[in-house]
């Protein structure tokens, strides 16, 4: 199953739930940002498979996305060349990423989406000198709901990607590339993008004359690039009417093309931007040494972020989202690109002295102009569900019978969904199989150990592909438990354990072998005899460490005023009730309050497990300043192997606001306590503070205490309306036009969620 997400952040709420959906919604794919994220493509619908590279007929492209409520496979990859433009109707999932060989890549004229609800995928569309004249390689003049993730846009003839219309809304553009508007009419763009609501996300404008893009209205662009624009970079609205916009993260990257201080034009006091780590490299001297972009011209530059679809929480560092699109941006699945995509990151990666404006594609030099894509052999699908069989079999599906449309682990994903998502590594990608052959015996071998020392330093080895189950020192019966950790409380003397390996999938478990360990008594340093130990932190202190111990300790999922996550107890070895479980993606955070009797350096300690193969690094925000110095989180062993790390803070005389914000796709690590090693600290007040965007007009608000034992009190500058819901959602109070009173004092002990405007918030009442 999936792991239910649960975010707390000032910037809204996100919560995955199936029993009650109050403030949720299904996401397009697990890995949907964005105003676009709730697009549901073709979910339920029917399954098409296209079986050619025809430009019309049966089995083409064209026929395909003709129709609504239709999943779209591939079981050819190459190109496929059009005449005519291809209109996508709408509930349609183009799902590129099935595609077998090379990929998908359509050449010669343009795509449409004029109808709501698409979700589109792993696809290449490059328009060129023979489509029409006037059109855009990829233009949406009507419908809502669309969103576009890891798609390569390139060579429109009027834009490159045009948004225009009427009734369009909630728009994601998420790791694409949109490239190489062909200058053939004196007319090279990356487009409009001025109505609906709209998010441009981890993506690359490259070489398009102007307009990269000309953004107007309610929109974010984040964690992007732009480079070799020729004229105008990033157009600012433009015009009158008012834009919001979060500008965060992003690089702009001057190529050959460029025209000196045109990164950010068309601005007017109209255009109200909230702009954060913003970078301009604009030297072309072949190395990345971007300045921070610090002017924004004739826009007004608000103070705080607006409340757009984003959760800005996760936001890369802009320098982090530089290598991420080098790296992950356009119809790569697999991170295998073509030829057209190749040169683009080259150029990119000359950072300044490679690029240009195309008058043609032709001017590229690659041969066919979209160069090779290889065909490939599409796996066995017998019922025709757009599922493989073998995929199908490890999931315990019928191979014999269409099951797409079925949800075998009631997420609210159909089946075929879960497959598309498994094939670029997200979501519940997980099954067992059954058994037909047992592994054989893991290779062991004899040791000897300190007390305390875990299983994951036993030489003990796997077959390729399987995994170590240990029993501890039960030779017979028991259940496969992972009890890996050899009990600190183990006597001194000769201990056996028996360990025996599964297959990947779980099934099938090889006879036991038995290890016979020497535990010896060693101090926590390792140290055989030695006078170290372990204090109420985990840290080992005294003996020869010079490192003293904690003043106090406190449990992470009840001093944690807001994450991104689950608590959990399936991992053994943690303290108390349980342990945070941190979501792996960019950006995942947790958040404490501090109070300290006295400003200056402090230490914190934090006891946590990472049973991953990398370390998981994190940002520190204290009191809304990222600091230099970051936090580590290394390698522990399994997660059941727990360890700790300090970290000195300046901490403020009083309350202090402490975020632990992951920066890598691993995201944290599980967490199962805070230690307050410093004398004088001790958990601080959760107190809700914001600000809203309220018709134009700001909303200042503060809640506290945080948690409670009698009642909560809000403070708004503006009377507002609120709601207090239980964890299942249920509606438990609700007050309007109120600005400054109290509440909850009926509420029983536990957690609840407070509702302003459209910002939800944890309360805990103790």
């Amino acid at each position: 199953m999936k792991r239910y997400l649960l975010f707390f952040n000032t910037l809204g709420l996100l919560i995955t739930c199936s029993i009650s959906q109050i403030f949720a919604q299904q996401l397009a794919f697990p890995t949907a940002q964005g105003f676009g994220r709730f697009a549901s493509g073709g979910r339920g619908g029917t399954v098409y498979h296209v079986t050619n590279l025809n430009d019309t007929g049966a089995g083409s492209l064209r026929d395909a996305v003709s129709q609504s409520n239709r999943i779209v496979v591939f079981d050819v990859g190459g190109i496929i060349n059009i005449v005519e433009r291809i209109v996508v109707s709408g509930n349609v999932y183009i799902a590129g990423q099935t595609a077998p060989g090379g990929g998908i890549t359509v050449y010669g004229n343009g795509m449409a989406y004029n109808a709501s609800n698409n979700i589109t995928r792993y696809i290449r569309v490059r328009m060129g000198k023979n489509g029409d004249n006037g059109k855009d390689a990829l233009s949406i003049s009507s419908g809502s709901n669309k969103i576009f993730d890891n798609v390569s846009i390139s060579w429109g003839r009027d834009g490159t990607l045009d948004v225009n219309g009427t009734g369009i809304d909630n728009l994601t553009f998420q790791d694409c590339i949109i490239s190489q508007g062909i200058n053939i009419s004196n007319h090279s763009t990356g487009g409009l993008l001025q109505d609906g609501r709209w998010s441009m996300i981890r993506s690359l404008y490259h070489s398009n004359k102007t307009r990269n893009p000309k953004a107007r209205g309610i929109h974010e662009f984040v964690n992007s690039v732009l480079y070799n624009w020729a004229e105008h970079g990033y157009i600012m609205g433009d015009t009158e009417g008012e834009s919001q916009c979060n500008l965060v993260g992003n690089h702009f990257i001057y190529g050959p093309s460029s025209n000196s201080n045109s990164h950010i034009t068309g601005t007017t006091p109209s255009f109200r931007v909230f702009a954060k780590d913003n970078w301009v490299d604009n030297n072309k001297n072949g190395t990345n040494d971007a300045v921070s972009l610090t002017d924004y011209k004739t826009a007004k530059v608000e103070t705080a972020p607006f409340a757009h679809a984003f959760n800005l929480s996760q936001a890369m560092p802009a320098k982090d989202a530089l290598q991420y699109v080098i790296q992950n941006v356009g119809a790569a699945k697999g991170g295998v690109r073509d030829a057209v995509d190749n040169l683009l990151i080259q150029q990119l990666t000359s950072y300044g002295t490679q690029g240009k404006i195309l008058t043609t594609e032709d001017d590229n030099g690659i041969a066919g102009n979209v160069g090779t894509v290889a065909n490939g052999t599409p796996p066995k699908d017998t019922d025709k569900d757009g599922m493989p069989d073998a995929w199908e079999t490890t999931r315990g599906l019928n191979t014999n019978v269409a099951d797409d449309k079925g949800d075998d682990d009631k997420d609210g994903y159909t089946n075929i969904e879960e497959y598309l998502s498994c094939l670029v590594g997200e979501g519940d990608c997980d099954a067992a199989v059954p058994c037909t052959t047992l592994p054989a015996k893991p290779v062991v071998a004899n040791v000897s150990l300190c007390q305390g020392v875990t299983a994951s330093v036993l030489t003990a080895t796997a077959s390729t592909g399987n995994s170590l189950v240990w029993y501890g020192t039960s030779a017979s019966g028991g259940t496969a438990s992972d009890i890996a950790p050899i009990p600190s409380t183990a006597s001194a003397g000769n201990t056996t354990y028996y360990v025996s390996q599964k297959t990947a999938t779980g099934n099938c478990e090889s006879a036991r072998a038995s290890i016979v360990v020497t535990v010896k008594s060693c101090d926590c340093q390792g140290v055989e005899n030695g006078t170290a130990t372990l204090d109420n932190c985990g840290r080992c202190i005294a003996g020869t460490t010079g490192i003293t111990a904690c003043s106090s300790v406190g449990e992470a999922e009840t001093e944690a005023c807001a994450f991104d996550g689950i608590t959990e107890t399936k991992n053994a070895g943690f303290k108390g009730t349980s342990y945070l479980n941190v979501d792996n993606a960019v950006g995942t955070a947790i958040t404490f309050n501090i109070t300290a009797t006295n400003a200056g350096a402090a230490t914190l300690s934090f006891r946590y497990a990472n049973g991953g193969t990398v370390d998981r690094p994190a940002q520190v925000s204290l009191n809304g300043t990222v600091l230099p110095n970051n936090l580590s989180f290394p390698v522990t062993g399994t997660f059941t192997d727990w360890k700790s790390v300090d970290l000195i803070l300046p901490l403020l005389q009083g309350n202090n606001n402490m975020k632990i914000i992951s920066y890598t796709s691993e995201g944290l690590p599980n967490i199962d306590q805070i230690g307050y090693v410093s004398s004088g600290l001790s958990k601080g007040s959760c107190v809700i503070t914001g600000t809203l965007n309220v018709e134009l007009e700001t909303l200042n608000y503060e809640v506290y205490p945080n948690p409670s034992k009698a009642s909560f009190h809000i403070n708004v500058s503006k009377p507002t309306d609120m709601q207090v819901s239980d964890i299942n959602g249920k509606l438990c109070e609700e007050h309007k036009n109120v600005s400054n009173t109290e509440f909850g004092e009926n509420l029983k002990a536990g957690v609840y969620f407070l509702k302003i405007e459209n910002k939800v918030y944890k309360l805990v009442k103790e």
